[in-house]
């Protein structure tokens, strides 16, 4: 799948496909849709043809909204802690009602992390709205690389018996271009999609075990960030 511009005196127009809209609307907020062309039509200034280079490479944003979703995951994480050590007081609180002294200090600090959750429930809740909002973003944007490859059709196209019958090399093929795009997004959006070369490595009894829809599920929830292309 690919861009494809034509630049004229008083515009631009600009095709695409689909799957890429969200990230072109997020650039280009006054886009025209031309329905008998089926091209987006933009006013042919130079703030719109530099944000179209931009539209090109935006999919490179995903790894900052990634390890945004991370913190954001990492500070409900401690509050869920934190409501643990509370359960965990009270537990303490209960045995130790025999012993004036200690029951005192149990329930001072007791109070004290009671305290502490309330003043961070608030931020927790905004944690949890922040993550649940980025995630979805983030599955937007990973979908949109994986379409750019196709690689939806050729997972659907390996786990179809239908497709591909009993021609082993037609199907050997299929995991090699899928590994082939493991490799390219790894290279070129800083993204491991672990579920492409988890089908690239499975043997062909353990793939006819696979569910589409659970693949397909699985291709946004085993996404890491790497640094470089040379490791973690």
């Amino acid at each position: 799948m690919s861009i494809k511009t034509n630049v004229l005196s008083d515009r631009i127009e600009v095709a695409f496909p689909c799957e890429l809209i969200p990230l072109f609307e997020e650039l280009f907020k006054a886009a025209r849709w031309c329905g008998s062309g089926k091209v987006w039509i933009l006013k042919n200034t130079a703030v719109n043809r530099a944000n179209i280079e931009r539209f090109k490479g935006a999919a490179n944003g995903l790894s900052i909204r990634m390890l945004e979703l991370r913190e954001a995951e990492f500070k409900v994480q401690e509050i869920e802690f934190m409501y643990r050590e509370i359960t965990r007081l009270e537990k303490e609180t209960d045995y130790y009602l025999d012993g004036y002294q200690a029951f005192l200090k149990v329930n001072e600090d007791l109070d004290s992390l009671k305290r502490l959750y309330q003043v961070s429930w608030t931020v927790a809740e905004e944690a949890v709205e922040k993550a649940a909002a980025v995630k979805q973003e983030a599955e937007s944007k990973v979908n949109a690389i994986l379409s750019v490859y196709g690689a939806h059709e050729l997972i659907e196209k390996l786990l179809s018996k239908s497709r591909l019958g009993r021609d082993l090399g037609e199907r050997e093929a299929v995991k090699n271009k899928l590994f082939e795009i493991y490799g390219m997004i790894r290279r070129d959006y800083f993204l491991e999609v672990e579920m492409l070369n988890e089908l690239y490595t499975a043997s062909w009894y353990r793939l006819g075990r696979y569910k589409l829809s659970e693949v397909l599920k699985k291709l946004y929830k085993n996404v890491k960030v790497v640094r470089s292309v040379g490791g973690e």
